[in-house]
């Protein structure tokens, strides 16, 4: 008996050591891909003829503006990166998650406004009243089951229908508050997909439903496309990055799910 015990122990303890490799093996897969993103991001930009608001380094330069280009690419890894802690310390129901929020929304703001980029300069300030919201209202609940959850699917279906509705409808207020026809309407619709599949996933991710990252999903592949349709090339670094946390967000969540 106690022989048989012994052995299925071992044979636990060896799948969880293979799985772990696996999962350090993929980790380690994906970080390369995303450092290999990061490098081409930088050189296509600097080296190869890249562009942001359609004008290349050289362009940049000549105006006497590379310190704007620098002063944007620290802003974009910072809010990168100040997002992705604020994600993890939430996923930890840590209260601290809240100052990597802020300091989210504060930086990518800045980096919206020394490239004039107004309307996402907007939805910063309209993010900044969900999380101020967020932060006010932590802790005023009964958290009686804190354990990970699967929203309702109905409520899924709903968010998406929603998002898809009101994707033309936000698209179309983009068209009018920019008011530049050099916007194409395509990258408008992709601008309200994008903005509109975050905040349903950031607000299903403080109800700590894992379809969360569905969303977040959704609205990191549509920025990508966005990043290669206007050649920012850094903004495919930063959401493979991004990417790459909700990997390891699921694989957590589930990971804890089974535990409990």
């Amino acid at each position: 008996m106690e022989e048989n015990n012994i052995i299925k122990l071992r044979a636990k303890i060896n799948q969880k050591a293979i799985i772990f490799l696996y999962s350090k093996i993929i980790i380690m897969i994906v970080f390369l891909i995303i450092s290999f993103i990061f490098i081409f991001s930088i050189y296509q930009f600097f080296f190869n003829n890249g562009q942001i608001k359609d004008k290349n380094f050289n362009a940049w330069k000549m105006e006497g503006n590379a310190w704007v280009i620098y002063f944007w690419f620290i802003l974009s890894f910072i809010s990168s990166l100040t997002g992705i802690l604020g994600d993890i310390f939430l996923h930890r129901d840590n209260k601290k998650c809240f100052f990597f929020y802020f300091s989210f929304i504060f930086t990518y703001f800045l980096s919206c406004i020394i490239l004039f980029l107004w309307f996402e300069a907007l939805e910063q300030i309209i993010v900044f009243f969900l999380v101020l919201f967020a932060y006010l209202s932590w802790g005023k609940e009964k958290k009686i089951d804190k354990k990970i959850a699967f929203a309702n699917w109905y409520l899924v279906f709903f968010l998406l229908v929603f998002l898809f509705s009101f994707t033309f409808i936000f698209a179309k207020l983009i068209k009018v508050l920019l008011d530049d026809t050099n916007f194409a309407d395509e990258a408008a619709y992709l601008d309200a997909f994008i903005t509109l599949s975050f905040l349903i996933g950031w607000f299903l991710l403080i109800k700590k439903n894992i379809q969360a990252y569905l969303f977040y999903l959704l609205s990191t592949i549509g920025a990508i496309f966005l990043a290669i349709d206007y050649h920012t090339w850094i903004y495919l670094f930063s959401n493979f990055f991004y990417l790459f946390l909700y990997f390891l967000g699921i694989n957590n969540w589930i990971y804890l799910a089974k535990k409990e």
